[in-house]
C-alpha cells in the first residue's frame, strides 16, 4: 500500500519537471513520460548554491531558494519549446527532510478481517509514534510545523507471507515495514510558492531522496538484498541501510563535498574556485610537487574526520549489529571516485560489525543509469537528475 496522495494517469509524452533539491546544487529537468518506452530527459541544467566559509542556516536557505527560482525560470523558458510539464516533481535532499522507518506488528488470539479502514488505523496509529520519535531527535520538527511527504508501507506480509493483495483477509499476524519522510511548512510552502509564482500550478508533490535511490536501485539490483546507500552532498552525507530488501534506517550528518573545500581552501588559502581547480588537478595527478604535498595534507585531514564521524553515526544511530558490507555511493563525479577510495580505505574507528571482511562500493554514475533512460542530444548526463527520473517513471506508472 502507498499513501495516496497525487498522481493522474500519465498520458502518452506526459511532460513532467523534477527538481534535485541538494545542500550543494539545484538541478532541474524537464522529462517525457511516453507510455512503454523509457523516460526521456528533453533538458536538464544544474547551478550551485552560493558556498559560504562559514555555514549558516538562514543564508543558506535564503541562497537556495535564489538558485531555485532560477532553475525554475530556466525550466520555464525551455517549456515553451518542449511543452508545459504538467506535474513537478520536488526530490529532498538532507537536510531538507528527515525520515524514519519501524517494522510494526500486530497480532490478535482470534482471527480478524484486513479491511482498508482496519490496516490504515493501524499504520496510522505507528505514524503518529513515528512523529513523536522524530520530534525527540529533531527538536525543531514540532507538531506545529511538521509536513508529512510521504508514508510508505514497502512490504506488508499477513501471517507471515508478502502480499501484494492485503484486504479482505482472515489473519492472526499483520506485519508492515513503513517509511516516513518529513519537512517543515516553511521548507515546503517557500518552494512551493516560488513554482506557482512561475509555473502556475498546484500540481506539485515531494518526494525523499534516500526513497527515490532506494527505489530504483531495488529495481535494478534486484540481487541484493542488503545494503547501504551513501548520498554525498554539499552540506551533508545521508545514509540508508537496506535490509532483506527493506529501507530500514536513514540518518545524515552535516560533512560533505563543501567540508572538503573548506579544507583545502583554509589550508593553501585560495577560494573555493581555485579549491575546485587544484582538487581536479591532483586528481589528474597534474599538479606540482609542492602543491599535492599540501593538498594530500588537507585531503587526509578531511578522509579522516569525514570516515571517523561516518562510521560514528552509524554505530550511535543504527539498531542494527551487523551491517551490509556493500555500499551504493552516489556523489557529484568530481568527487565521488575520492570519497569511494576513503570509503574503502579508512577502517572504520568504531565498533561495527559487518558481513565480510572487506567493503565492496558501487559507484551510481550516469554510465549505469543512462542505459534507462533516453537522453537528448548534448545534454549533460545527470546522475542525480538521471537516478530521479527512474524514480518518478516508476510512481507514475505503477505503485511502489
Amino acid at each position: 500500500m502507498i499513501f495516496e496522495r497525487f498522481l493522474q494517469n500519465s498520458k502518452k509524452d506526459e511532460i513532467i519537471a523534477i527538481l534535485d533539491i541538494g545542500s550543494g546544487s539545484v538541478g532541474g529537468a524537464l522529462v517525457s513520460y511516453p507510455i512503454n518506452k523509457n523516460p526521456k530527459i528533453l533538458y536538464s541544467v544544474r547551478a550551485p548554491i552560493i558556498f559560504y566559509d562559514k555555514f549558516n542556516y538562514e543564508r543558506f536557505f535564503k541562497s537556495t531558494l535564489l538558485t531555485i527560482k532560477k532553475i525554475l525560470q530556466i525550466l520555464y523558458n525551455e517549456s515553451l519549446k518542449t511543452g508545459n510539464p504538467k506535474q513537478i516533481f520536488y526530490i529532498l535532499a538532507a537536510p531538507w527532510y528527515v525520515s524514519q522507518s519501524k517494522n510494526i506488528v500486530f497480532e490478535d488470539s482470534n482471527t480478524f478481517l484486513t479491511t482498508r479502514e482496519k490496516i490504515d488505523t493501524i499504520i496510522a496509529d505507528q505514524v503518529k509514534n513515528l512523529k513523536i520519535k522524530i520530534n525527540t531527535v529533531y527538536e525543531n520538527f514540532t507538531n506545529d510545523n511538521m509536513r508529512t511527504i510521504e508514508i510508505n508501507n514497502l512490504q506488508i506480509k499477513l501471517n507471515g507471507y508478502k502480499t501484494n493483495a492485503p484486504y479482505n483477509k482472515k489473519i492472526n499476524k499483520l506485519e508492515a515495514n513503513l517509511y516516513l519522510s518529513v519537512s517543515t511548512q516553511e521548507i515546503l510552502q517557500s518552494f512551493q510558492q516560488i513554482t506557482k509564482n512561475i509555473f502556475g500550478t498546484n500540481r506539485i508533490f515531494f518526494n525523499s531522496f534516500s526513497l527515490a535511490t532506494f527505489i530504483t536501485m531495488r529495481d535494478l539490483y534486484s540481487e541484493k538484498q542488503n545494503f547501504l546507500l551513501i548520498d554525498i552532498s554539499g552540506e551533508a552525507t545521508e545514509i540508508s541501510i537496506i535490509s532483506n530488501g527493506i529501507l530500514v534506517e536513514t540518518f545524515s550528518f552535516s560533512l560533505g563535498k563543501n567540508f572538503l573545500l573548506r579544507t583545502i581552501a583554509s589550508e593553501m588559502q585560495i577560494t573555493k574556485e581555485e579549491a575546485i581547480s587544484l582538487f581536479v588537478l591532483f586528481m589528474e595527478e597534474k599538479i606540482t610537487t609542492e602543491k599535492k604535498s599540501q593538498i594530500q595534507k588537507a585531503l587526509e585531514y578531511v578522509a579522516i574526520e569525514w570516515s571517523e564521524v561516518f562510521y560514528k553515526k552509524i554505530q550511535s544511530s543504527s539498531e542494527y549489529k551487523i551491517l551490509p558490507s556493500l555500499f551504493f555511493v552516489v556523489a557529484d563525479t568530481l568527487f565521488a571516485q575520492w570519497f569511494v577510495t576513503v570509503i574503502k580505505n579508512k577502517k572504520p574507528t568504531a565498533d561495527i560489525l559487518f558481513t565480510t571482511q572487506f567493503i565492496d562500493v558501487i559507484l551510481i554514475n550516469s554510465l549505469v543509469l543512462s542505459k534507462f533512460v533516453t537522453i537528448e542530444n548534448q545534454i549533460k548526463k545527470d546522475t542525480f537528475l538521471l537516478l530521479e527520473a527512474l524514480f518518478v517513471n516508476r510512481l507514475i506508472k505503477s505503485e511502489i
